[in-house]
């Protein structure tokens, strides 16, 4: 038999291992530590599981009620949870290494130690480097030479651990460090002397720098078999890729020869997006019966780490790991779209192809791409508008337009969503969301080509936190009924009161806008604008009925006599005289 070849009784095993974890990763956090506590061989349970799904399992535990798991775990696995635990880009994190060296002291210590001892001794020996100071007792030395604050375990080295820097961790934490770092040496020095003698004496030697630049060279290998990209090549999944410029898969996934395909990827059953029904999770859906599932989840497995790598935060918990695959099936399904195209009749079985022909990085870009592009316009738009040139803060829009354009303008475009699903804003989901912000956007640009050609005299105006596009449009019409000044001015409140006599058809509240009003105000826009009625309307006229249902709403019950300045948003009224 071959070498490589594993006996089936083997096979059956692992097989049966790998059914466990997808089991228990299914569960809630608390009953999936029973679940591996209460198997037969534990041990080889928690080696089978991936080490990013060990690693999200023990957050959503908590650290310290996750201490068993961490005894059962791996070297390869330590070596993922240290790499995603302690650095800061290019950086390394004394506190959060303090914090792993103060866990895995009390999950296993004897294993820690001989761990770091053996296998990451340049990790152990820069971290020391920076947080202690060693002296050697001469053999006719007094010990009290060397003060107070320094403690020895053999009577030979003897080691101050320095005060706390802001490099480091808060000052407040200075007695755990010192208790976690003489707990680490004290087992050091009782286990392996000779180690506990030859750490201290190297990291006199200890290069920072050098040291640092290898650690992270080291993590980054660790970390690109796992798929987790340096961050200036992660970064490179928001890419924006265009329709024409994505290119097929050099080869097509491979089919699967298994009589009970899987379906959906397990990543995305944990995520709960079933019920979201992405465009994306359909094509799959449809896929199940004649491809590997398992290439596909490698795929966006692979993606669904850059990502992380990209965001340069550490995703600690299944609830974050929700979030950035809802990200990626959010922005894969906007490229579905794109590069299905108009014909979305059958959009499953075009997306079930386009996921055969092209790599599911691509198809993130093309969606990304088409978000991105739309921002892109908007910014461009932004420089050269008229509302920026007159100063106008973008305030000025509304609340659902600036709510719109706020998102387009972020570094990292968002949906408005006004906290309909429970957010402010969250990722753009389908490609009929960026249309329908390419939508307000193009209304938003239309009113302000409008306001442009009006020629506004804001001269003799001061109440710029007041202003909007809505009291500013109305507030010039009602100075032009009234027969007043052609400027942007306050109205007093008697002569608001005349306009707010004829503004109404009726007198049973709620009360609509008079028919005679709408089409006076119409007459004085394309006359000021010089645009003519059917340019006006074809371009903003829901825009426009939208002001006259904003008026019906705020004023249509309000009787002349109870008018209050204080409560009129849609006209610039001035206060009242005392």
């Amino acid at each position: 038999m071959n070498s490589n070849q594993l006996s089936p009784q083997v096979a059956r095993q692992i097989q049966r291992l790998h059914q466990q974890h997808r089991d228990i990763m299914a569960l809630p956090a608390d009953q999936a530590l029973e679940a591996i506590l209460a198997a037969p061989q534990p041990l080889p349970l928690v080696h089978c599981f991936p080490a990013e799904d060990l690693y999200f399992l023990i957050h959503d535990l908590g650290v310290n009620d996750a201490l068993p798991l961490l005894a059962l775990a791996s070297g390869r696995q330590w070596d993922f949870i240290l790499d995603m635990e302690i650095w800061n880009r290019d950086r390394i994190r004394l506190d959060s290494l303090t914090d792993w060296i103060d866990s895995a002291l009390n999950a296993d210590p004897r294993r820690l130690v001989d761990w770091f001892a053996k296998t990451r001794t340049n990790t152990i020996e820069y971290y020391l480097f920076k947080t202690i100071d060693v002296f050697v007792r001469e053999h006719d030395q007094d010990p009290s030479d060397f003060g107070d604050d320094c403690f020895t375990h053999d009577d030979v080295f003897y080691v101050r651990i320095r005060p706390l820097t802001a490099e480091t961790d808060n000052p407040e934490n200075e007695p755990y460090r010192h208790d976690v770092i003489y707990r680490f040496l004290e087992r050091l020095s009782l286990w392996d002397p000779e180690r506990y003698r030859n750490l201290l004496l190297e990291i006199v030697r200890v290069l920072p720098a050098q040291t640092e630049e290898e650690l992270f060279r080291w993590r980054s290998v660790r970390m690109a078999e796992h798929g987790f990209l340096p961050f200036d090549e992660a970064i490179q999944a928001y890419r924006p890729l265009r329709p024409a410029d994505i290119r097929p898969r050099t080869a097509a996934p491979p089919k699967t020869h298994s009589e009970s395909a899987p379906g959906i990827p397990v990543v995305l059953l944990q995520a709960g997006l079933q019920e979201d029904q992405h465009l994306f999770v359909q094509a799959l859906e449809s896929l199940s019966v004649d491809i590997d599932m398992e290439f596909l989840q490698s795929e966006f497995a692979a993606l669904g780490n850059q990502l992380i790598a990209a965001r340069n935060e550490t995703v600690r918990s299944r609830e974050q790991l929700r979030q950035v695959v809802k990200t990626a099936c959010a922005y894969l399904s906007i490229g579905l779209e794109v590069l299905i195209g108009h014909d979305r009749s059958d959009g499953r079985s075009h997306g079930a192809a386009l996921l055969r022909r092209y790599h599911l990085a691509h198809i993130f870009r093309v969606g990304y791409g088409r978000v991105l592009e739309l921002k892109w316009r908007v910014q461009k738009w932004r420089r050269h508008s008229w509302a920026q040139t007159a100063g106008l803060p973008l305030s000025f829009w509304g609340q659902d337009w600036l709510g719109v354009l706020g998102g387009l303008l972020i570094k990292t475009p968002r949906y408005y969503d006004d906290y309909r699903s429970g957010a402010l804003y969250r990722e753009f989901a389908a490609l009929a969301e960026v249309l329908e912000a390419q939508a307000v956007w193009e209304q938003i640009r239309a009113m302000d080509h409008l306001l442009a050609r009006l020629q506004i005299d804001f001269s003799r105006f001061e109440l710029y936190g007041r202003l909007s596009y809505k009291n500013l449009l109305l507030t010039l019409w009602a100075r032009h009924f009234l027969g007043l000044p052609d400027s942007l001015e306050a109205l007093s409140p008697n002569a608001f009161g005349d306009f707010f006599g004829h503004l109404w058809s009726g007198r049973h509240r709620p009360r609509t806008v008079a028919l005679d009003m709408r089409a006076n105000f119409l007459q004085w826009l394309c006359t000021r604008s010089r645009l003519g009625a059917q340019a006006l309307t074809r371009r903003l006229g829901p825009c426009l009925e939208a002001l006259f249902a904003d008026i019906e709403t705020e004023l249509g019950r309000v009787l002349k006599k109870d008018l209050d300045p204080r409560h009129i948003h849609l006209f610039i009224v001035g206060a009242r005289n005392r």
